[in-house]
């Protein structure tokens, strides 16, 4: 599918959004997630952007990452890796109670990585290896061992 590209004008108001928004999360403090929900709410309607634009910035932003994925692959020498060795990140759960955002946060981090359209691959090799190791289970990760305040 092709990629829509910004018009000049949409991409001045993402630009506008972008920086409001911006501007908006550092009078908040950071650990204050519903002040920084509200701040970022006031800024979607003082800065209303149709999906269309967002979706184009989203896809123009994987292109940009995507191209940097292509630079340091091509460095990368895969006569290194083990063939059909996969590769990636482990996530520990370090917090336990609310498993609907544990699963929102492993979505937010898995989403792009596997549905966003990365055409051509960065690395097609690796890119079909890459995986997420989840560590969510106390027994396995030696909860029992942490220290308790």
């Amino acid at each position: 599918m092709p990629r829509r590209v910004l018009t000049d004008e949409e991409r001045h108001r993402v630009n506008a959004y972008e920086q409001a928004l911006e501007a908006a999360l550092r009078e908040v403090d950071r650990s204050d997630y519903d002040a920084r929900f509200r701040v970022a709410q006031a800024v979607e309607l003082a800065h209303p952007l149709s999906v269309e634009m967002r979706e184009a910035m989203a896809q123009e932003r994987t292109a940009q990452f995507a191209d940097l994925l292509r630079k340091v692959a091509s460095t990368i020498s895969l006569d290194r890796f083990k063939p059909d060795t996969p590769w990636g990140l482990v996530v520990y759960r370090t917090a336990y109670g609310d498993d609907a955002t544990w699963r929102r946060m492993l979505d937010e981090l898995q989403d792009p990585v596997t549905s966003l359209p990365y055409e051509p691959a960065p690395n097609p090799e690796l890119y079909t290896r890459h995986r997420f190791e989840i560590m969510d289970h106390l027994p396995r990760i030696g909860a029992e061992h942490c220290l308790r305040g």
